[in-house]
């Protein structure tokens, strides 16, 4: 199959495929006559691994490096337990900043409807988050 076919076969876009196949997580051949990549039943169902791994939470990076290590008949449940931690710890860590982000802006918000921004000048406007940012985080 050439990109556009195997596109089409899993649903994903031939820009993401040919990504993907730079940076390592697809190793299709190339047809030796006009050099297309071929794309075989193994690419497809890396393919559809890929998808499924990014919906549980892991990175390329990660899915690489399992993919790299199923390569190689290394892959461990331990090494996917550790991968799977380390997501949940850093999906923790940018939750409670979404968490911080929006107490700022709710904030900000109550800020503005009960004493609007002056829109006169930047260094006024600055100022006036500033406070407002300040009284979030207290």
């Amino acid at each position: 199959m050439i990109v556009q076919e195997i596109a089409k076969q899993t649903g994903i876009s031939p820009q993401v495929i040919r990504y993907y196949a730079r940076i390592g997580l697809l190793e299709p051949k190339r047809n030796p006559i006009n050099r297309y990549r071929q794309f075989g039943e193994r690419e497809a169902r890396r393919l559809r691994f890929i998808r499924l791994a990014q919906d549980v939470g892991y990175t390329l990076k990660d899915i690489k490096k399992m993919l790299v290590a199923l390569d190689r008949g290394e892959l461990s449940e331990h090494l996917i337990r550790l991968t799977l931690d380390r997501r949940l710890s850093s999906t923790r860590q940018k939750l409670q900043a979404l968490l911080r982000l929006e107490r700022s802006i709710e904030q900000t918000l109550r800020r503005h409807l009960t004493a609007p921004p002056p829109v006169t000048d930047l260094d006024s406007l600055t100022s006036w988050m500033r406070s407002a940012l300040r009284s979030a985080n207290a």
